[in-house]
């Protein structure tokens, strides 16, 4: 590398992470409209996994609209005191939707929130259940 080529400034980590953070498509901007999830399928249930920390369950609503699953929260940021320095996080209400498949037991629906994690597991009727069982080879 030639050192009479010109010295580059970088910008630092934190207008890397102001520029890359605050696009519209990636950006703080979209956050809080609604958790992040994870679903996951087991012989016997669907189960899905939603983060929503600073919430507890009283600020939690979950309800089904004919196929769908929905859960929600109205909770928004208490007034802080004080000026911020920066502000990157809200409690915004969100609400997101879930398609119940037609293998899901609607009457049989089971949440538990634990650390800021919501988990909602859903029952396979029984007649889709997969039941596993050893075939002995004679």
């Amino acid at each position: 590398m030639s050192h009479s080529r010109k010295h580059r400034q970088w910008p630092n980590f934190t207008e890397l992470f102001d520029d890359f953070f605050n696009t519209e498509e990636f950006g703080l901007k979209n956050w809080g409209r609604f958790p992040s999830a994870n679903v996951r399928e087991t012989d016997t249930s669907f189960i899905i996994d939603l983060v929503v920390p600073g919430r507890t369950k009283k600020d939690i609503k979950i309800h089904q609209e004919k196929d769908a699953l929905v859960v929600s929260s109205e909770v928004k940021s208490g007034e802080v005191d004080g000026e911020f320095r920066r502000r990157e996080f809200q409690l915004a209400p969100f609400k997101r939707s879930f398609h119940l498949p037609d293998a899901a037991d609607h009457d049989k629906i089971d949440a538990k929130f634990k650390d800021g994690i919501l988990t909602i597991t859903i029952a396979k009727k029984e007649e889709e259940a997969k039941v596993q069982r050893e075939i002995k080879i004679s």
